[in-house]
């Protein structure tokens, strides 16, 4: 299975950048997927994307290393809901090159450029 071969790899250096982290997600069913209420066009429905949060370091610290990092995502996307955060990561389709998208998703389906000054992230993860 190339995808989760490429995601362990992305998580491998993940982790070598920013130390241990949970991962709360990874492939999933259309079934699961829809019970999560995940898009339907969702990179976890093809193994492409790993949801996770890190153990040593806050979100949005972690969101600062990896963006300023040579890993090449194609999205890292900053995710909450109901107080809860964590990151989202996900390599391109297979053939496709990165696009090295940094984004954040402050209410359900809502994605906008990751900015980690906005006041409401600061306010969320202060």
């Amino acid at each position: 299975m190339p995808n989760a071969r490429r995601v362990g790899e992305l998580v491998d250096r993940i982790w070598t950048l920013i130390g241990p982290i949970n991962v709360t997600s990874g492939y999933r069913c259309d079934g699961l997927n829809r019970a999560v209420g995940g898009s339907p066009l969702s990179a976890h429905l093809a193994g492409r994307a790993v949801d996770f949060v890190p153990v040593l370091v806050d979100v949005r610290a972690a969101m600062l290393q990896l963006c300023e990092s040579d890993i090449p995502f194609d999205k890292l996307i900053l995710e909450g809901i109901a107080g809860e955060w964590w990151l989202h990561a996900q390599v391109p389709a297979d053939g496709i090159l990165p696009r090295g998208r940094f984004l954040m998703c402050l209410a359900p389906g809502k994605f906008e450029p990751w900015n980690p000054h906005d006041g409401r992230v600061l306010s969320a993860l202060a």
